[in-house]
């Protein structure tokens, strides 16, 4: 009798035990796969933005890791239209957090849901513009970052006076912002002992050749660019205009040095996507963004590009160098080897390697090219604040090799004796 209950008593650990596995198994199995929505402004590319990088180790430090508990769906646009298209299917495929950086992106995503979290990363004052009751207790489904651009005019000028300290009278150039900054802009100026001149763009696509040729005429010595989306869209065009006008220039992005302009004194955008991925990781985690303060920039970035200061003639006084982070490391000198278009001549011993170096042709600047000795890997850049390094970065990763560069921006840079 004892050997039968002993014989139950070991059968029903058994059993117990496996059904504890079992159990354990199912949670892994149904353990949640989160979705995460951006919404990205501009073309649509093979990768997001070089910002998403940050974002998303962010997140895996948080334990949000692609491809095991979370997934990203990337979506792109240049207008409204298309961000409201884009954010309603986010919402139907069932996101759990809405991501938006642009500030028509942000009312698109908001407009879209009052339910699902959205996370706004605004340049604009997100009380005045959105639905946000305070900093400290957003309300709704609403919170994020503020990068405090708009704080930052008086600052510009600032900045750039003190890069030409003789200078006597300064452009005031951008869209909408022109008007509201006015007044502010004005007092700034009046302490620095400068004159404005200020110059509204109303349609920037077709007016910023006529607006440079104006403030060239009127004998400004520098140019101050306010926050306008068509500069942030063309950063490349709006510094060789800066250059062929001979207009020292200065904006808030900092990735306008790396695209030719001089100067830029901006939120640090690596440690403020950071902050983006902690404020998720914690939506993910079951917090309301009602409860999740809003974030304010408090760290900042000034960038000198010491190749345009040349250009212009410029020496940088040093209590600005001193100041100033890493600048955009000097490009090489174009070696003569070749014509970029010239894609024959890239030595690339593969098909797709000679497709994606066509890819490259077709990018923005700036942009860099990168080959492995052997000619099997390549990698390229574009649009980030070292071009030159992220390109030569990822041929190594690829190749295991020490890549050289090809091109950078629109000149071959490499040669067979590299």
């Amino acid at each position: 009798m004892r050997r039968i209950g002993l014989a139950v008593v070991l059968a029903l650990s058994l059993f117990l035990g496996l059904f504890a596995a079992e159990t354990r198994q199912a949670g892994k199995a149904y353990q949640k796969a989160y979705q995460v929505g951006m919404l990205w402004l501009g073309r649509e590319r093979p990768k997001p933005p070089w910002q998403f990088a940050q974002f998303e180790q962010s997140l895996a430090d948080s334990g949000y890791v692609e491809g095991k508990n979370v997934t990203f769906l990337h979506r792109w646009s240049q207008n409204t239209a298309g961000f409201r298209d884009h954010a309603d299917e986010l919402i139907r495929l069932k996101v759990d957090v809405l991501v938006a950086y642009a500030p028509e992106a942000i009312r698109a995503a908001i407009h879209a849901t009052t339910t699902i979290p959205v996370v706004i990363l605004t340049v604009e004052d997100p009380i005045e513009n959105f639905p946000i009751a305070s900093l400290s207790r957003p309300g709704g489904n609403v919170t994020g970052l503020s990068a405090r651009v708009t704080e930052l005019n008086g600052k510009l000028l600032e900045l750039l006076k003190e890069c030409l300290p003789s200078a006597s009278r300064i452009a005031v150039t951008g869209g909408t912002e022109v008007g509201r900054s006015r007044k502010e802009m004005e007092v700034a100026a009046h302490s620095i002992g400068t004159r404005l001149q200020f110059v509204e763009l109303t349609n920037p696509e077709q007016e910023v050749e006529a607006a440079f040729e104006t403030i060239t005429k009127a004998r400004a010595e520098g140019v101050v660019l306010l926050p306008t989306l068509f500069f942030t869209m063309n950063l490349g065009r709006i510094a060789r205009l800066a250059l062929l006008h001979r207009l020292p220039t200065i904006y808030w992005r900092p990735d306008f040095p790396a695209a030719g302009g001089l100067m830029a004194y901006s939120p640090d955008l690596t440690y403020f996507w950071r902050r983006a991925g902690v404020l998720v990781a914690k939506i993910l985690s079951g917090a309301r963004p009602a409860d999740l303060p809003v974030e304010q920039a408090d760290r900042f970035r000034l960038v000198i590009n010491p190749n345009t200061a040349e250009a212009l003639g410029l020496t940088i006084p040093q209590t600005l160098l001193a100041r100033a982070d890493a600048g955009v490391p000097e490009k090489p000198r174009a070696s003569g080897y070749a014509a970029i278009t010239d894609t024959r001549k890239v030595p690339l011993v593969s098909a797709p390697g000679q497709q994606e170096y066509q890819r490259f042709l077709n990018a923005g600047l700036p942009k860099a090219f990168a080959i492995s000795p052997d000619g099997k890997f390549w990698a390229w850049n574009a649009g980030t604040f070292d071009v030159m390094a992220a390109a030569l970065t990822r041929c190594r990763q690829r190749s295991q090799q020490t890549c050289s560069l090809y091109a950078v921006d629109e000149d071959v840079v490499w040669s067979p004796n590299n």
